[in-house]
């Protein structure tokens, strides 16, 4: 008897899977390998997390001289930490910044997460070339202040497969 009954469990389990695999998927299914659409707010702070990463590559002074805090923090890729004097002074703007056409980095898979009003987390992926290709992931805080947003903090994290090219 127990036999029959697991035997009945199996074959409606299996009939169970078959039914939900011949249905008609929703159109905003994972299956599509779509992301899902990003909602207005959500997409204000990719576009600032492109701002910022070109405004790394073409090393604008200005841009993080008005956008980020006082009290900015990066923990680089190195796992060293730098201030706001420290990055700005990393920058070396006497050195001649990269063309988009000379990179061809690819940032990608974009997450922002609202942690208040007045805080959002935005986090993404980057591949730097190179003879050995860099893999990254970066985390960003953007914090409201006196109405406009500011970034308060940026942490690097290489990929672990990719940590050896560093």
């Amino acid at each position: 008897m127990r036999l029959l009954s697991c035997i009945l469990v199996i074959v409606a389990a299996c009939c169970l899977c078959v039914a939900q695999q011949n249905s008609p998927q929703p159109s905003n299914s994972s299956a599509s390998h779509e992301p899902p659409a990003l909602s207005p707010q959500d997409q204000e702070f990719v576009d600032r997390a492109k701002q910022f990463e070109a405004a790394k590559k073409n090393k604008d002074m200005d841009y993080f001289r008005r956008t980020l805090t006082d009290d900015f923090t990066e923990i680089g890729s190195s796992g060293s930490t730098s201030s706001k004097a420290d990055f700005l002074e990393d920058l070396e703007p006497y050195k001649k910044p990269k063309s988009v056409s000379e990179s061809n980095e690819r940032v990608y898979d974009y997450k922002v997460l609202s942690l208040n009003e007045g805080a959002v987390v935005v986090s993404y992926s980057k591949i730097e070339p190179g003879d050995t290709p860099r893999y990254t992931h970066l985390s960003t805080i953007w914090v409201k202040q006196d109405g406009d947003w500011k970034l308060k903090f940026v942490q690097v994290t290489p990929n672990l497969w990719s940590a050896t090219d560093l």
